[in-house]
């Protein structure tokens, strides 16, 4: 499995950011899952089902404005592509506060101090730190090429087919367990069924 770069990561949040403040229509994410990234860096966001974060670990404590609650799900999507470990956030400002210190603790690779600032503002407790989310889609760009690493682009190169490939042989392996397990049922008859 090949680790993002903080490069990488801040690129993936930056994009799904400028989808946010683009489309006219809400998003309870993203969550991991509603991120799809192919083979030349381009990211696309899934998941337009309405403004409820699915999982409880993407639910914005304030629930607040759906953008800033938008920029929190977004600080807790970038947590987890650099560490894989979802933000398990206190029930009040101080356990928050403790939960993100540790998050940003289990980032081993270098980055610049701005960065974890950037990760802080985005999940802070008070909506009203939180920078707004057309604010993000400028200044994660610009946040990404103080970063060391190759860009998105790429990362993916290298790394998506390799992914994509493990996950066609995984399919196929699945596919071929799955049918050859299956039996076709005989339809019922009167026998079958009772009538008590």
């Amino acid at each position: 499995e090949a680790q993002l770069t903080p490069r990488c990561a801040v690129q993936i949040v930056a994009r799904c950011a400028q989808t946010l403040a683009s489309v006219a229509a809400t998003h309870p994410g993203p969550e991991p899952s509603d991120v799809l990234l192919d083979a030349d860096g381009v990211v696309r966001l899934a998941g337009f089902v309405g403004v409820r974060a699915r999982s409880p670990s993407f639910r914005d404590p304030a629930d607040c404005d759906e953008h800033l609650s938008q920029v929190y799900r977004l600080g807790v999507l970038w947590i987890w592509l650099l560490t894989g470990v979802e933000l398990a956030a206190g029930r009040d400002e101080s356990g928050h506060r403790a939960a993100i210190r540790r998050s940003l603790e289990r980032i081993t690779l270098p980055m610049p101090d701005r960065y974890r600032d950037w990760i802080s503002g985005c999940l802070a407790y008070d909506p009203g730190m939180r920078p707004p989310l057309s604010r993000l889609t400028t200044g994660l760009v610009d946040l990404g090429k103080t970063c060391a690493g190759p860009d998105l682009t790429e990362w993916a190169r290298t790394h998506v087919p390799d992914v994509q490939r493990v996950s066609r042989e995984r399919l196929r392996l699945e596919d071929s367990f799955t049918w050859s397990e299956l039996s076709v049922a005989a339809p019922l008859t009167e026998e079958d069924v009772d009538d008590d």
